[in-house]
């Protein structure tokens, strides 16, 4: 009876088998799969049958077709060792990141998947370790992939972080300046420090992210991939940190994940199904006229005559033709920004947001439909350089990737005359935001007659955005910006150091210089998060702007 027992026993047993290898056989459900790195982890809908799993959006959206497939018997399983609600299907060419609502969830899938894989739900004995993946060519390049994916992951709980603290200090500056009193001034540090803090955290992941990506771009180029790729990550590998994470917005919208139908931009909607068929800008005419960034490097070492040193440039007479088309909006805007420049800052329509030795900045704050337009205005007072020097150095395209920090390529489209030039330029992305990119037309002229009693001189440059059908964005994801800028320069004798214009020296002046910009970002931006932004970046440009002209001039002599 005893034997009979055991044996019953047995059979239920393998009926219990049965029935759970039966269930084995098909499952379906949701689970997130990871999409970009924008996106992160969406929602979809997976099936699993006969040695194969699919996934759709939705369970609704089924009749519409498959979004992705894998055949079992080519994949590998990783499980992750840190998150108990993730896993990974790796193929020779594709990564499925996936990640169920529970730790049970995920151990119902990982025995189905193995089941369907090697004909029972357990690990094999002869499945190959993690150790022994990391191995292979292939694991290595997940491996690089996870762990990137894990830093944009955490770039984005810092992004948020940010943006709660910069409004948070925004709130405590506002109650400081609404009350007078520095009650909350331990407060207002505390958040500085911890704001300081998250931003050192998200530099350090930012060239941990370049260096993984370089690594990646080994990886790849190793597998023999094609042609194309190869050049672009060879470009990643080979690039200087910055540039590459700037640079390279088309690749990592979509790196690490077939699941590729949603881009984010936040000013465009659709994307080019051929990155190859994107026309680059070409810029036909004269020679002397239209130059590449390249071109003007290598020509300005050799003195190339097409570049005006101090003593031409800018002119003293205006030689911006009548008949051009841009000559009437030009003059007119330059003139309406003298006025705006001159004009007298009131307390109650400025408000002071930095003040630093000479160095004083104002802002009006504006929003047009959700989007900011706020005025900025800047006095300096530089000591031993004159207003022409000042000027030349802002004007001239030349030098502008010298001292411009957000500049990835600068073209100058048409020199139309010696004070006037057409600009094209792509900015450093910000992310998440779409690359920027500008075109403006930039003048320079001497304006004696607008000068104040106690100033020699005074020189302005005025820049507007504009357009051309000969230079498209070199992108259609990238946004265009508007822009309006104008900055005033003023050579100015020091008191007590009155002598004949042709005997001064550095020491006997300084330069007046006022700034304006008014900039529209071409689409919407985060309020707070623009503010933040700018509140930074205009001090440091003039700051550095003023220390690169001091550099230049300071074994040159006194050019008035």
């Amino acid at each position: 009876m005893a034997a009979v027992r055991r044996h019953t026993k047995s059979l239920t047993e393998l009926n219990i088998e049965e029935n759970r290898n039966n269930a084995l056989l098909k499952l379906r459900g949701v689970m997130y799969k990871w999409t970009n790195f924008v996106y992160g982890w969406q929602k979809r809908y997976f099936e699993l049958e006969n040695g194969v799993l699919v996934y759709y959006k939705a369970e609704s959206e089924k009749q519409y077709g498959i979004r992705g497939a894998v055949a079992l018997h080519v994949a590998r399983l990783v499980e992750s060792d840190i998150d108990c609600n993730r896993f990974d299907i790796l193929t020779n060419d594709s990564c499925w990141y996936l990640r169920t609502q529970s730790p049970k969830s995920r151990n119902l899938w990982l025995r189905a998947l193995r089941y369907q894989m090697f004909g029972t739900a357990n690990e094999p004995k002869n499945h190959c370790s993690i150790d022994d993946l990391a191995r292979n060519t292939d694991y290595g390049q997940s491996s690089l992939s996870l762990e990137l994916m894990n830093k944009m992951e955490q770039l984005e709980r810092f992004n948020d972080m940010i943006e709660r603290q910069a409004v948070r200090l925004e709130k405590l500056i506002h109650i400081i300046k609404d009350n007078r009193e520095n009650t909350c001034a331990t407060s207002l540090l505390d958040e500085s420090i911890a704001l300081n803090a998250v931003t050192i955290a998200v530099l350090q992941n930012i060239n941990t992210c370049v260096d993984l990506l370089a690594k990646q771009a080994k990886v790849n180029h190793n597998q023999g991939y094609s042609e194309h790729c190869e050049t672009e990550h060879e470009v990643i590998a080979n690039n200087s940190s910055k540039r590459i994470m700037m640079n390279q917005t088309l690749e990592l919208d979509n790196v690490f994940s077939d699941d590729d139908e949603q881009e984010w931009h936040d000013a465009y909607d659709g994307t080019p199904e051929n990155k190859s068929d994107i026309k680059q800008p070409s810029f036909a005419g004269k020679e002397a006229a239209r130059i590449t960034s390249s071109t003007l490097r290598t020509e300005m070492k050799s003195g190339n005559e097409n570049y005006p040193g101090i003593a031409e440039s800018p002119p003293k007479d205006v030689t911006l033709p009548a008949s051009n088309p841009f000559a009437t909006e030009i003059n007119h805007i330059a003139m309406e920004q003298l006025k705006y420049a001159r004009s007298v800052i009131y307390d109650d329509a400025w408000q002071l947001f930095m003040e630093e030795d000479e160095m004083k900045m104002y802002k009006r704050e504006l929003e047009i439909n959700g989007i900011v337009y706020d005025p900025l205005k800047a006095v300096h007072l530089v000591q031993g350089v004159s207003a022409r020097e000042y000027i030349h150095y802002f004007f001239e395209p030349r030098y502008k990737h010298e001292w411009d920090e957000t500049l990835v390529r600068t073209r100058v489209v048409d020199r139309i005359s010696m004070d006037t030039v057409i600009i094209h330029q792509l900015h450093k992305r910000i992310w998440p935001s779409a690359q920027r990119e500008s075109l403006f037309w930039s003048n320079v002229r001497y304006l004696p007659e607008e000068k104040s009693p106690e100033a020699l001189d005074l020189y302005m440059v005025c820049n507007h955005d504009c357009s051309l059908p000969n230079v498209p964005l070199q992108h259609n994801s990238n946004v265009r910006v508007g822009l309006t800028v104008a900055m005033l320069c003023e050579t100015v004798v020091k008191d007590g150091h009155e002598k004949p214009v042709d005997e001064l020296d550095r020491g006997d002046i300084q330069c007046q210089v006022c700034y304006c910009a008014q900039v529209n970002p071409g689409g919407w931006v985060p309020v707070a998060a623009l503010r933040v932004i700018y509140k930074r970046e205009y001090p440091k440009f003039l700051h550095g702007f003023t220390k690169y002209v001091l550099n230049k001039i300071k074994a040159q002599p006194l050019m008035i």
